[in-house]
């Protein structure tokens, strides 16, 4: 389930069952890494089955500004922030996370609705809809 809704993350499975329990392709999931925990002798080897996982599944690079696409004129502080609103946070709790006043992250959350342009109809939730422009271009909020 999580492969299908973030397809860009990276699986491992370990288990006490061998190699041969999870099928040609690890559990059905194609470039995912299976570690039966009796072949793990190191932590380098279970170091070394992460690095397998996540050199198959780059991280997605953001959204660029020669797109056409609102969150590439993003500065790196405003897509941290869009990030918190993503996944369903306060301005209060973004407040506390980021160091701030309320009133500093309402500012920048202004900001940010206006780059996205997303305040300009009035029968839409402009926190709805910046969250939803998040998560169509990264998925799911981590």
């Amino acid at each position: 389930m999580l492969v299908e809704l973030a397809p860009h993350i990276a699986v491992v499975f370990l288990s006490s069952y061998p190699r041969a329990a999870a099928g040609a392709t690890a559990m059905g999931i194609e470039q995912a890494v299976f570690v039966a925990k009796q072949d793990l002798d190191s932590p380098a080897a279970l170091l070394s089955a992460l690095e397998r996982a996540l050199s198959t599944h780059p991280t997605p690079l953001p959204p660029s500004a020669e797109t056409g696409d609102p969150l590439g004129s993003l500065t790196r502080h405003q897509l941290e922030i869009l990030a918190m609103i993503a996944r369903g946070w306060s301005n209060e709790r973004i407040a506390v996370e980021t160091g701030g006043t309320v009133r500093a992250v309402e500012r920048s959350i202004s900001r940010l609705f206006g780059r996205l342009e997303v305040t300009r109809d009035p029968t839409v939730n402009a926190r709805v809809a910046a969250a939803g422009l998040y998560l169509a271009a990264f998925g799911p909020a981590r």
